[in-house]
């Protein structure tokens, strides 16, 4: 039998009903302690729609024994015409979703008890709110806490790593996500990154709020993203030098040196790790990237890396030294 929230209409109508949206993908082995934690929650007015992106263990027999036990959990396989990825799945959830507050969450994450409460609490004529998470391994034993702070400038501590912000950390406002771009289905690494560049950026501090308690578990494993990201993959490389570049350009308009300098690092961090990795394709890509945004701004460095990556990329030529040199070179 199907078990409804206990909230009868008439409460229900008074609080802002949260759409919690999960994309998974071969989890069922963690989505049950997921939609366990969901179910948990202090706050009640939620629906919680699963979007899958083709799982082929038991995820579909594990969603129909949710979906029977509570009817706030929706069951979506992400349609054909749709691009396969977690990115595509997220923005499907949002088009279907009915409710006035946005929450995307991970398919291999916990919520605590009072993750939407809070959250709720605070968001109160705001267009988001942002809370800490726990780190663990695995077994859900916790490693340590994601570093966020309210004393921290959001965009450029976002960038630069200062603000440790993830997916299950933002609740926003529907009316705020409307008419924008969500996450780009074409990246397949640092996609909340992406998202929250965009978003976070010259939002005025009066429109958002930052809370430092954790509210969830953060789990890491061999199958996460950031586990994966440990061993070379040309598509994630990609995907963070796409993100290096539109923020490369969002600090130099708004003149945040911290932003700006972070990223050209990072940029040639990626150059490097292509060429030790023999990526020669990605390499000259990256380079020639690199030059379209240095040319009008710091001709010098545009000149040293046009004449010793052009050697380098052409011929071949070991550029170990050269790589120590760049590694604290400054824009």
């Amino acid at each position: 039998m199907k078990r409804c929230s206990y909230l009868s209409n008439k409460v229900k109508k008074l609080l802002p009903l949260v759409s919690i949206i999960i994309p998974t993908f071969n989890r069922a082995n963690l989505l049950g302690q997921t939609l366990d934690s969901v179910l948990a929650q202090k706050y009640q007015n939620w629906e919680c729609i699963v979007v899958d992106d083709g799982s082929i263990d038991c995820t579909c027999e594990l969603l129909e024994f949710y979906c029977e036990k509570d009817n706030r959990i929706k069951y979506i396989p992400r349609p054909k015409n749709r691009i396969k990825g977690a990115n595509s799945c997220r923005n499907f959830g949002f088009k279907i979703s009915k409710g006035g507050y946005i929450q995307w969450f991970d398919s291999d994450d916990v919520m605590l008890e009072n993750f939407l409460l809070k959250k709720v609490e605070e968001i109160q004529g705001l267009d988001l709110v942002i809370s800490s998470g726990i780190i663990c391994n695995h077994q859900l034993e916790k490693q340590g806490t994601l570093d966020i702070s309210p004393e921290k400038p959001l965009f450029r501590g976002m960038v630069t790593w200062e603000q440790q912000i993830v997916t299950n950390s933002v609740l926003f406002s529907r009316t705020f996500l409307e008419g924008k771009k969500l996450f780009d289905p074409k990246i397949s690494r640092g996609q909340e990154a992406n998202l929250f560049s965009r978003l976070f950026f010259n939002l005025p501090e009066s429109r958002y709020k930052i809370l430092s308690v954790p509210l969830f578990l953060y789990r890491q494993h061999n199958t996460s993203k950031t586990s994966q990201n440990r061993s070379y993959r040309a598509d994630f490389v990609l995907s963070q030098v796409h993100n290096m570049l539109e923020n490369y350009k969002r600090g130099k308009s708004s003149g945040n040196e911290k932003v700006i300098e972070h990223c050209y690092k990072y940029l040639l961090k990626f150059y490097f790790k292509t060429r030790r990795n023999g990526d020669w394709k990605n390499s000259f890509r990256i380079w020639l990237k690199i030059l379209k945004n240095l040319k009008f701004e710091k001709f010098s460095a545009y000149l040293e890396i046009f004449v010793f990556g052009l050697i380098f990329n052409l011929i071949g030529v070991p550029g170990y030294r050269l790589e120590k040199r760049w590694k604290s070179f400054r824009c």
